[in-house]
Formats: C-alpha cells, structure tokens, sequence
C-alpha cells in the first residue's frame, strides 16, 4: 500500500510537470489554425465584412464552393483562392490571436478587409491579376510583423517592390517614407500610369522623378510646366535631372522659350550657349 502511493505521488508529480512544461510554453499566433478564445459580438462584425466579400469573390465564377476560377487560367484561379478564400480565413484567427487590443483587432481586421475589398473592385472591371492579389497579401503580413516591431517599411518596399504596394497604401498611413518609397518606385515602373494621378503625389520627391521621365519625351509640356503656376511647376523646378535643368534654364532666360526649346539637344549637350540662341531666337522675333 505505501509502495503504491509512493508510486502515484510520483506520477502525480511526474503530470504536474508536464503541465506546467506545456502551460509555460509561448503559442505562437502566426502558427494557429484556431480562435482560442470566442470572437466578442462587437468584433464579429468586422469579421463578417470580410467573410461577406469572401463570398462575392467566390460567387464571381458563378459557383460557391470555396474557390475562385478563371476562365482559361487554372493555375491563376488556385493563387487567387490560395491567397483571398484560405489564406485570408486563416489570418482573421491569427489576429484574433494575437495579443492585441480590441481596437487595434479591428483596426487590422479593417486592413485585410481594403485587400479583399479591391478584388471587387476589379471583378467590376474585369481585371483579376492573380500575382497582384497573392502579393498584396503578403505585404498585409509582412507589413504588420514591421509596424508590429516599429520598423519603418520603406526599406521594404525598395527591396520587394511589387505594383501590389501601392495597394497598400492604407496601411502605411502614418509612415511618410514608405510612402514616399511607394510612389518613387510606382513613377519609376510604371511612368505613365502615374502620370494620370499626379495630384496623389505632387508634393513628393516621386513628383520630380516623374518630370525627369517626361522631359525626353515631351520637352514642349516641361517648359509648359515650367512657366506655369500649377502643381507640376515645383516638381519640374525642384528636379535635379540635367534635361530637366536645361529646359528651366530656357524658360528662365530665353527670349523666345518656344523657340528656343528647338535648340534643346544642342543647349544640353553643350554645344551651343544660350546667348547664341537667343541671337537667333531674338533675330526673328
């Protein structure tokens, strides 16, 4: 009898330790599969805005079943369904997870939501870029792990730089050079694109990048800028780029800047001086 209740202390003993082992152990969130404890009421609902747009992304091939298609393009299909049906459901339990606020759950949560909401967007539009959307949700993940450490994200963006960054503008809303890293890289790939929404960036350095593109292109429309009162008067004034220059230096002190902006390549180049223009220039006057 004393035997066997040394022998059950030792077990008991043996379970409490084991248990205290397991209780001390860290879960990590990013690794979970599961809610571990009950979503509250007054959270459900950013939740259920995601699981809502979930459903219309899988309702968009005309089947519900938990998968996005695309006609013609099986592999694209999959990497949409990999990315906005399971890898979006298993990130709402990896916020839920983590040690964080209620406000700031769903503060995240509304984060993920904007993802999943832009690909609604595009259905209207016909534009389902399956590499955008896989991309876009690595850059929610990868950009809350450095928010979450208070690292700044614009060395991130210039070293995985993808087009799906500028959909991530909305996470970045307090991170002026991210920001500024953002569109440097958007006017840098994507020149024209960016042209059209000049006014998002005017007051950035991106906005002087974007002139030094033009200026080759269409040297007429820089001096146009140049002797403007518009927004794109700074970015032009304040670009470094030496075309760019050469054409202020034109509007500046040119008689005639239309014509003389003709002698552009030559002024540039250094094989004319601005005095010989203007005698030829002043000439016709």
């Amino acid at each position: 009898m004393r035997l066997s209740l040394i022998m059950m202390f030792f077990l008991f003993a043996a379970e409490y330790t084991l248990a205290q082992k397991d209780h001390s152990v860290k879960k990590d969130p990013w690794q979970s599969k599961e809610i571990w404890v009950a979503v509250p009421i007054n959270r459900q609902l950013s939740h259920d805005k995601i699981d809502r747009l979930q459903q219309q992304a899988d309702a968009a091939d005309g089947n519900k079943d938990q998968e996005i298609s695309i006609y013609g393009n099986e592999e694209g299909g999959k990497i949409l369904t990999q990315a906005l049906i399971k890898r979006v459901d298993e990130l709402q339990i990896i916020i839920e997870n983590l040690p964080l606020d209620h406000w700031k759950k769903v503060s995240t949560l509304a984060y993920l939501e904007e993802d999943v909401k832009q690909f609604t967007r595009e259905i209207s539009v016909s534009k389902q870029s399956p590499e955008y959307f896989k991309n876009l949700i690595q850059h929610f993940e990868d950009i809350y792990k450095l928010q979450d450490k208070n690292e700044g994200v614009a060395e991130y963006v210039n070293s995985h730089f993808t087009r799906a960054l500028y959909g991530s503008l909305h996470m970045l809303k307090n991170d002026k050079p991210a920001i500024q890293a953002v569109y440097k890289n958007m006017v840098r790939v994507y020149p024209d694109e960016m042209s059209k929404k000049f006014h998002e960036f005017s007051g950035m350095e991106a906005a002087s990048d974007l002139m030094a593109y033009i200026a080759p292109k269409k040297p007429n429309l820089i001096l146009t800028y140049a002797t403007s009162t518009s927004a794109e008067r700074n970015a032009v004034r304040n670009c470094k780029d030496p075309l760019v220059q050469s054409i202020v230096q034109i509007a500046d002190k040119a008689k005639q800047p239309l014509r003389a902006i003709v002698f552009l390549d030559d002024l540039h180049n250094g094989q004319m001086k601005l005095d010989e223009v203007n005698s030829y220039t002043g000439d016709n006057a």
